[in-house]
């Protein structure tokens, strides 16, 4: 009977955390903002210019990211 509770509250316990982890971390929310990053070269290199494309590409499509100017960026990324 003791081991029926105990394992039920600990269930109890795990799913109200879980479902609270879902909400607090729900990154689709409209209040979180968006990190400004600036993708940029050192070198200028056709390997180089493919991957900063598909990284600003891959950007667009982020929930926490956000392509912005060097003026803007909150963090700069030189390849």
């Amino acid at each position: 009977m003791k081991m029926k509770f105990a394992l039920s509250v600990g269930l109890c316990i795990l799913a109200a955390s879980m479902l609270h982890a879902l909400e607090f971390y729900d990154v689709s929310q409209p209040d979180i903002a968006k990190i400004k990053l600036n993708i940029s070269s050192i070198s200028d290199s056709s390997k180089n210019s493919v991957l900063i494309k598909k990284m600003q590409r891959q950007l667009t499509h982020s929930l926490l990211f956000e392509n912005a100017s060097a003026g803007d960026a909150e963090y700069l990324l030189e390849i």
